[in-house]
């Protein structure tokens, strides 16, 4: 099977500003993506999520105040937390590369923009758990 086809787990990482929620967005050349990655043999689904967060970005405070129900865009299992940490970006811990360029906090019309294409389509979802408009 295909590498890119496998499914892949990650979290819908956000912090809490004063005025709203914002997402975290990993920049990659022109657009975002989230947090997440591969699931290895023998890790459930929410093990992956969570290591490939950590991996990715260095964040590992996570707390999933809407539950551990999950969104999908694609072959991409999202699971979505809140966090008080600010990113670092690390390299893939078995190629030693970079796989992203930078972090920014997103605010959700910034993510509807930014996010690759086929991500934007879980941020109606988040607004919806979230009750933010």
């Amino acid at each position: 099977m295909n590498d890119k086809r496998k499914h892949r787990a990650g979290v819908i990482v956000m912090k809490r500003y004063p005025s709203c929620f914002k997402i975290l967005g990993l920049r990659i050349y022109g657009s975002f993506d989230l947090p997440k990655g591969g699931v290895d043999h023998g890790e459930d689904i929410f093990e992956a999520a969570l290591r490939e967060t950590q991996e990715e970005c260095g964040i590992t405070d996570l707390t999933f105040e809407w539950g551990y129900e999950a969104c999908h865009a694609r072959n991409v299992t999202l699971f979505l937390a809140t966090t008080r940490e600010d990113p670092v970006i690390l390299p893939n811990p078995k190629t030693g590369e970079f796989e992203h360029h930078d972090a920014k906090w997103l605010t959700f019309d910034q993510a509807e923009q930014m996010l690759h294409p086929y991500l934007r389509t879980v941020i109606p979802w988040v607004r919806q758990k979230t009750g933010e408009a």
